[in-house]
C-alpha cells in the first residue's frame, strides 16, 4: 500500500472497499476503524518483547495493520468529513512533515508525502507512539464524535472538528509506519 524510500518520502494508493463507501454505512466504517486500531494494539502487545526487537515478519504485520488503520481514516475523511474535496494537505511542524490526500475517484486513494531531515521523531520507541500520541488522537476523535451525535446531528462545526481529528490520527498512523519501517531495530 505505502511505499518509503530512504529519504523518508512516500507514496501509495489504492482501492477503497465498495461497501463502505455507502454513506449510511457510517457506523461500519467507525467499527472497522477502532477494530483495527485494537489490533494493532494486539499485535504490538503479543509482538514487542522487553528487547524491544521484532522479526521481519512481525514488522510487517505491524506495518499492514497500520496501513489497515489508514484505510479507514481515509474511508472517513473521503465519505463522511471530506467528500467535496479532491485533494487534501495535512502538515505538522512547519510542514517538516506533510502528506496529500488524494481522492481521484470515488473508488481511489493516493498518498503522498515526506518527512524531511529537520523534522525529529520525539518517540523512542513503538510503545510512546502507540500509547501518547496516537492513542490520545484516537480517544479525542471518538469522544468528539460521540458528542457531536449526541443530538443525532453533526453540524458544520463538528463536521469540521471531526475531520481535522481525523487528519491527526493520518499523521500519526504515517509517522509510526515510517518509524516501524526505519527506525525500529529488527533482528
Amino acid at each position: 500500500m505505502i511505499n518509503l524510500t530512504k529519504d523518508l518520502t512516500f507514496k501509495g494508493y489504492g482501492r477503497f472497499p465498495e461497501f463502505y463507501l455507502i454513506k449510511e454505512n457510517f457506523k461500519d466504517r467507525i467499527q472497522e476503524l477502532t477494530t483495527a486500531y485494537k489490533t494493532l494494539g494486539d499485535l504490538y502487545l503479543t509482538k514487542l518483547g522487553g528487547d524491544k526487537k521484532v522479526t521481519g515478519s512481525e514488522k510487517k504485520e505491524l506495518s499492514n495493520s497500520i496501513e489497515s488503520i489508514l484505510l479507514y481514516s481515509l474511508l472517513l475523511k473521503k465519505v463522511d468529513f471530506s467528500p467535496n474535496e479532491s485533494a487534501i494537505r495535512i502538515t505538522k511542524q512547519n510542514d517538516y512533515f506533510y502528506t496529500t490526500l488524494q481522492f481521484p475517484s470515488d473508488l481511489t486513494w493516493e498518498i503522498n508525502g515526506a518527512m524531511r531531515p529537520e523534522y525529529v521523531i520525539k518517540a523512542q520507541n513503538f510503545r510512546d507512539i502507540f500509547n501518547g500520541s496516537l492513542s490520545e488522537k484516537m480517544k479525542h476523535f471518538l469522544g468528539s464524535l460521540s458528542q457531536a451525535l449526541a443530538d443525532k446531528q453533526l453540524s458544520a462545526e463538528e463536521l469540521a472538528t471531526l475531520s481535522g481529528s481525523v487528519d491527526k490520527i493520518i499523521l500519526e498512523l504515517l509517522e509510526l509506519f515510517i518509524f516501524v519501517e526505519r527506525v525500529m531495530v529488527f533482528h
